[in-house]
């Protein structure tokens, strides 16, 4: 289940990456702007990804318990493999970008941790439990992958490619 402290550090961390995505100024130069928009086209396909895993874990019943568990082990292996990409990009980068960035990374990773958890919940769910247990893991899914995604576009948008 999704505690209020989750939720908090997720609402937290939306509002921090969102803050930090407006534009300084007005006069954006052109390789900005191209880096914005392949960046964009990155975040779009990224959420487009995430949609079809939130399709997909909606159509699970109990009997393919564990089909769900082993998929979603590999959705979760794949959010923090791409943590760890944002991470070793923002270690090439400047101090006051890791200094942003060391808090967010924090807020990443306990919020994977905390959805491996849920995924445990998840394998010891029962038939009567698994709908409610389900619908948890896929909303804090869900804002793991939003705060991926938005972490990959402040990293995008503070490092020039």
């Amino acid at each position: 289940m999704i505690t209020k402290h989750t939720l908090l550090i997720a609402s937290i961390l939306a509002v921090v990456l969102l803050a930090g995505c407006k534009p300084n100024s007005q006069n954006a130069s052109s390789a900005s702007s191209e880096s914005s928009g392949t960046a964009a086209k990155q975040l779009d396909k990224a959420k487009a990804a995430g949609n079809d895993a939130a399709d997909r874990m909606q159509d699970y019943t109990f009997d393919q318990k564990t089909r769900f568990v082993s998929d979603m082990k590999t959705e979760l292996a794949a959010l923090n493999e791409n943590i760890t990409e944002i991470s070793a990009k923002i270690e090439k980068s400047s101090a006051a970008v890791q200094a942003d960035a060391k808090p967010k990374l924090a807020a990443l990773r306990e919020q994977a941790a905390q959805l491996n958890q849920q995924l445990q919940a998840v394998v010891d769910s029962t038939p009567s439990t698994w709908s409610g247990i389900k619908a948890d893991y896929e909303k804090a899914y869900a804002s793991l992958k939003n705060g991926v995604n938005q972490s990959r576009q402040w990293v995008s948008d503070k490092i020039a490619p």
